[in-house]
């Protein structure tokens, strides 16, 4: 059981933290979050195919009736973000976990830390993943595939980077009505599909052109979709730098990562025992870090050489690992992995526990010191910016400065 003094500082740095979350947000909000970054919610079919341009044809078709699309997709990611939240919270409620542990800013402060400038469609593509795994328990094995498909594919056509922690998860899950990997798999076709189409139709200059005549009266500059006039092989070559190469401050941007992935997943593995209100089964930490490991090497081909946006990598992993544990039931999730999956997991959780050992002092630390960099070529000054510490700076400067 957590000590007293240590369960009141959790809470009460956990309210701080929700209020400078609240206000970088409404800060956010007031400026308008027409960014670099956010423009890409605006590509869209006109000039032809182009992977993720199913949301930005949409926000189109309402601009021609006269609704604005800037506030549209606002509006889309404030109730995405809110579905989300609304779900983890209500589950931590039920299950006795302490609700004062998500404000970080790798789960349900990411928000707050990041603004929906950065995470735009992250939100949308985790209350589609959420849906589908909630269609499970309401719809027949058949209909659920089907569904399940249909809903993704939707999803692939308006950001493709959500075919990499999803798949593998429907595809386990599917394995424990099918009991065989080829059938598992073969349910899924359609959605990989779809993500192999999206990725020959990655657009060009004539698409560039096309798609910012139609946005140019909504946004006041094309902003990351200039990434069209980049071949291929020079986005790979970037983003190997960034992640691989770049310093800042004179420390490597990789260790940044790898800093931030250990304490993430230290965080998630044991925060929730040390600060439960009952008793958590013993199988929790395994199993949760087998859903970690799962969502963050599924996303590995992407995020090695195709994008720089590590927080965004591990706000997928962990939001999507808990909706899992939660979609589930017991018996399901002792099953969803090969048995070898679990005893290696019991290994590496024994060598864990040798090097950073579980403690309510060490998840203390970790909301307080530990954030994650936006996108690598940020490093070390933007891993400290996003902090606990970090957010309750920057807020303490916006509101007093």
């Amino acid at each position: 059981m957590p000590r007293p003094i240590l369960r009141r500082f959790l809470h009460i740095w956990a309210a701080v933290l929700t209020v400078c979350l609240c206000v970088q947000a409404y800060s956010m909000l007031q400026k308008g979050i027409v960014t670099y970054a956010f423009s890409d919610m605006f590509i869209n079919y006109s000039g032809g195919f182009v992977r993720r341009g199913l949301l930005g044809s949409i926000l189109l078709w309402l601009n021609a009736a006269g609704i604005d699309p800037v506030a549209a997709a606002m509006t889309v990611c404030i109730a995405a973000f809110a579905a989300i939240a609304a779900y983890i919270i209500r589950q931590f409620i039920r299950r006795g976990y302490d609700v004062a542990l998500l404000p970080v800013c790798f789960l349900l402060g990411s928000a707050g830390a990041y603004g929906f400038s950065f995470l735009r469609r992250d939100f949308i593509i985790l209350a589609a993943f959420l849906i589908i795994m909630q269609l499970r328990k309401k719809l027949p094995h058949g209909w659920w595939i089907a569904a399940g498909n249909v809903l993704s594919v939707i999803t692939i056509l308006t950001y493709e980077p959500f075919v990499f922690f999803s798949l593998p998860f429907f595809i386990l899950t599917t394995r424990l009505h099918t009991r065989s990997w080829l059938r598992s798999v073969a349910y899924w076709i359609p959605s990989a599909a779809a993500f192999l189409v999206c990725c020959k139709f990655s657009g060009d200059k004539a698409v560039y052109d096309a798609i910012w005549a139609s946005v140019s009266g909504i946004l006041p500059n094309p902003g990351i979709m200039d990434f069209f006039l980049k071949g291929n092989f020079d986005v790979m070559k970037f983003h190997a730098k960034m992640n691989f190469f770049k310093a800042d401050c004179c420390v490597p941007n990789l260790l940044t990562s790898l800093v931030s992935l250990t304490a993430i997943v230290y965080y998630c593995i044991n925060a929730v025992p040390q600060f439960a209100r009952r008793r958590i089964p013993d199988t929790f930490r395994p199993r949760m870090l087998l859903l970690l490991l799962c969502a963050i090497l599924g996303q590995a081909p992407m995020f090695i050489c195709l994008s720089t946006d590590y927080s965004r990598m591990f706000v997928y992993a962990t939001v999507s690992a808990f909706i899992m544990l939660f979609s589930l039931s017991e018996e399901e999730s002792g099953k969803l992995f090969p048995p070898a999956c679990h005893s290696l997991a019991d290994r590496l959780l024994l060598r864990f526990d040798r090097i950073l050992p579980p403690s309510q002092a060490g998840i203390i630390l970790v909301m307080l010191f530990i954030g994650v960099a936006a996108w690598t070529s940020l490093g070390i000054t933007d891993f400290m910016q996003k902090s606990g510490i970090g957010v309750v700076w920057r807020t303490a400067t916006l509101l007093f400065h």
